[in-house]
């Protein structure tokens, strides 16, 4: 990556003349082809150009949109740095740094820049912004060039240029480094100075530091600014070759006395992570992650601090002092030596395949058995990627031919699955050094769905917040027993075609192109599926998201691909639920905030694995829109970001359709079936419905006597629990029904029963279990909160009663969603 540096060094040199003697040249980008890669590609004419021969800096100065590398929209980049780095680096080198972010009663107001232009030493940035009833503020910000520090100062004043006084206004620092991977060592109680955050990239590294008064949510800073009052902030930027020297500078601005650890890794010389943290807090005061363990010299505070080396996949902790009286300057400068070990490392051969002998392209996941821990296999490296990790890996997928997994040499509990379908093995294996142990797992169907398709609808990969890459991310869903997946990155469709055909999981899944829709506010995330695949524009084809009004979004989605349908996604999910950015009443949906749109065909019951907390409030929201008439259906998926800890396909939707046929689905057919309903949900027991012997859910049956018949069948692997079935009718749960029918292993229930229907109304089945899904879903309660780990649950779609004979289903409450 460094084989470019002395052509940039060159002609940065030409541009700015020689290293010792240059200060900062200040120059507005006439021809952006000029300037020397990376500045090439990143600067646009009118642009300015900043540069001393050490280090050198893009100032936007013209319109254009940035997107984060999770694909997020983000602010208008003019007016912003653009780009910082050391003269010799060249990888990743945007930033976008600069205007503070400010938040009016906690929501974003969007900056407008009115011009950007040099002024003697500094560049100076001049912006407003407006908000409701008549805020307006005015933005300044200049922008210093201290490169003999290799730092961008920076002073930002903020003026409220309206007639009335601002309240609840928040002005913080405005940074996004488009990476993933970092460290602060910042606690607001107990390292409150040490508020920076140091980003390390392949060829150089990247710093900021804010000094000013950190604000809270529930006291924003400044609060209040009334007419002509000015609000200041300062920040700096930092570049370097590594994050050992930003450290040095930081502290060293800080005025804060460090010792120099000398961290050694002994034996050992693959991949690894080393990360420092004080015990107290947490706070991380180093991290690094590297392609191969080399010595490394740290600069830290006196204290105790706990290392964690990740020695793929083995994971070492130690505890170590940087002791106080160590003084790195003077006669004693011997750096601290800190040494890890790895441990003893064994090798077990793995298969997985039925009791037939043939391949199931399953998973099994290792997790240590005290004092064992848990391995932690080696993902991608974000360093390199600048995109999320994975931070929890403990599961490998066998190929048909086995393969050798090494593991640090303990005992394990070993288990594999192929998803909720299929049993499911678990043992304790202890891995010893020497000779491979053969290590063979055998598991087969557990219960046959004909006529049933598994779909998760909502996953990421590292095309935008997802931490796997496109090919993980399949491997998981094969795993996992998923029948059809459909790509929903941010704001990009996301081809998974090549990726199968080279994995040779064409034939294995089905795959629907499709994308999360998501405003730069994040006042709506939904999903709009089956989308064109449009590769020659940006982004696959994705819609524009300029326009953050949910409805026009809807119709735009729409209008871009015929046919496609809007699933709103964790609508209850904090900050980022529409239904919560709406204001939708929690307790009836009576009403709701302007703006909100109740045109979507489906939207989440379940987003993840877990049944209660934000999912719990989303079902009940759904109830009262049936209630209302509205024909919204659910689904669930698993909003995978990762794979260990946030599985593939839990949760899923269950669909009533014709099976793909060597992986390939009809995703017309697909796109009808949840539209009408015609599916439930579910992270692992398997609901069948008839009534009156032929209609189910999505269908709607007439009344016979003011009384429906259903016969109900839950099925589900042996290690699927079912404790409680219910009904759902006109979205009252009705009490549980006793458990009949069982059989001990699969069959789960198996009734049938009578429900009185006297009006027009709707009938859906609700099943729970008590027993955790762990081990196969790693998600934990923590706590013993039953509603914070992952049990059993499902529920159908509903089956409408038409109780009048009129042919049709009246809603149960005649009045819509009054929108404010």
């Amino acid at each position: 990556m460094r084989k470019a540096a002395p052509l940039i060094a060159a002609l940065i040199l030409a541009l700015t003349g020689p290293v010792l003697a240059a200060p900062a040249v200040i120059q507005v980008v006439k021809a952006p082809a000029d300037l020397p890669e990376p500045f090439a590609r990143i600067a646009r004419e009118s642009d300015i150009f900043v540069s001393d021969g050490r280090y050198a800096a893009v100032i936007a100065a013209t319109s254009r949109p940035l997107w984060s590398t999770i694909n997020y929209g983000h602010p208008d980049v003019a007016g912003y740095i653009a780009a910082f780095l050391p003269s010799e680096a060249a990888a990743r080198p945007e930033v976008q740094f600069g205007y503070p972010y400010l938040r009016l009663d906690g929501k974003a107001l969007v900056v407008e820049t009115a011009s950007v232009r040099p002024e003697g030493s500094t560049v100076v940035a001049r912006a407003s912004c407006q908000g409701p009833d008549g805020v307006r503020l005015d933005i300044l910000v200049r922008y210093a060039f201290a490169f003999e520090a290799g730092r961008i100062d920076v002073a930002a004043e903020v003026r409220n240029a309206g007639a009335a006084p601002v309240e609840g206004l928040s002005a913080s620092l405005g940074a996004n480094a488009w990476q993933s991977y970092n460290f602060s060592p910042y606690n607001a109680k107990s390292f409150p100075t040490l508020n920076f955050r140091v980003y390390e990239r392949p060829d150089h590294a990247l710093a900021w530091h804010d000094p000013n008064p950190a604000g809270t949510s529930g006291d924003p800073r400044p609060g209040a600014l009334r007419p002509g009052q000015v609000h200041r902030l300062s920040y700096s930027l930092y570049a370097a070759d590594a994050p050992p020297e930003l450290l040095d500078r930081l502290y060293r601005a800080l005025r804060l006395r460090t010792v120099r650890a000398a961290l050694a890794i002994d034996g050992f010389d693959g991949p690894s992570e080393v990360v420092v943290r004080e015990p107290a807090t947490g706070a991380v005061f180093f991290r690094t992650f590297l392609d191969r363990a080399v010595p490394l010299s740290i600069p830290l505070p006196p204290g105790t601090y706990e290392v964690r080396a990740n020695l793929f996949p083995a994971v070492v902790e130690r505890t170590f002092v940087a002791r106080a009286g160590h003084d790195p300057s003077g006669p004693d400068a011997a750096p601290e030596a800190w040494t890890i070990k790895p441990p003893a490392f064994g090798r077990v051969r793995l298969s997985l395949a039925d009791p037939r002998g043939r391949h199931v392209p399953g998973k099994v996941s290792f997790i240590g058995l005290a004092p064992t821990a848990s391995p932690y296999f080696l993902p991608e490296n974000p360093v390199v990627t600048g995109r999320s990790w994975e931070t929890l890996k403990t599961a490998v997928y066998p190929p048909p031919e086995g393969f050798d997994v090494v593991l640090p040499a303990g005992t394990y509990l070993a288990t594999a699955s192929r998803g909720p379908e299929f049993a499911m093995e678990t043992r304790v294996v202890e891995v010893l050094t020497g000779e491979p142990r053969d290590l063979r797992f055998t598991i087969d169907r557990a219960v046959a769905t004909p006529g049933l398709v598994s779909i998760d609808t909502h996953m990421h990969t590292q095309f935008s917040d997802g931490s796997v890459l496109v090919a993980e991310r399949l491997r998981s869903a094969v795993a996992e027993g998923i029948d059809v997946v459909v790509s929903a990155d941010h704001n990009a469709v996301t081809d998974y075609r090549a990726d199968l055909d080279r994995l040779g999981l064409a034939g294995e899944l089905g795959f629907v192109p499709g994308n999360e829709v998501t405003t730069r506010t994040s006042n709506i995330h939904f999903n709009t599926f089956p989308v064109a695949i449009r590769a020659d524009e940006p982004d696959g084809g994705a819609i524009s998201v300029r326009d953050e009004i949910p409805g026009r979004l809807f119709a735009l989605a729409r209008e871009k691909n015929r046919g496609s349908l809007v699933q709103v996604n964790h609508p209850r999910s904090g900050s980022l639920g529409y239904f919560n950015n709406y204001n939708l009443d929690p307790e009836t949906a009576a009403f709701a905030d302007h703006g909100f749109d109740p045109d979507f065909e489906v939207m989440e019951a379940m987003n993840g694995a877990r049944f209660g907390g934000e999912n719990s409030r989303a079902i009940e929201d759904w109830f009262h829109l049936v209630n209302r008439g509205y024909p919204v259906r659910i689904v669930a998926s698993s909003d995978a970001h990762g794979v260990d800890g946030g599985e593939t396909g839990y949760a899923r939707t269950f669909a009533l359709m014709d099976e793909p046929v060597a992986g390939a689905v009809d995703p017309v057919a697909l796109t009808l079936a949840l539209k009408k309903g015609r599916a439930f949900v579910s992270n692992g027991p398997i609901v069948s419905v008839r009534a009156d012997g032929k209609a189910t859910f999505g269908d709607t049956v007439k009344a016979r006597q003011g009384r429906v018949d259903l016969e109900i069948t839950v099925t589900g692997a042996p290690w699927i629990d079912v404790s409680e079935v219910r009904l759902v009718v006109d979205g009252e749960r009705r009490p549980a029904l006793p458990i009949e029918g069982a059989d001990g292993r699969t069959v789960k229930f198996r009734d049938r029963v009578r429900v009185d229907m006297p009006r027009d109304g709707w009938i859906a089945v609700e099943v729970r279990g008590a027993r955790s899904l762990y081990p196969l879903i790693q998600q934990r309660s923590g706590n013993g909160d039953p509603d914070r780990t992952a049990i059993p649950y499902a529920l159908t779609n509903p089956i409408f009663v038409d109780a009048d004979g009129d042919g049709l289903s009246s809603p149960v409450w005649p009045d819509k969603v009054l929108v404010k």
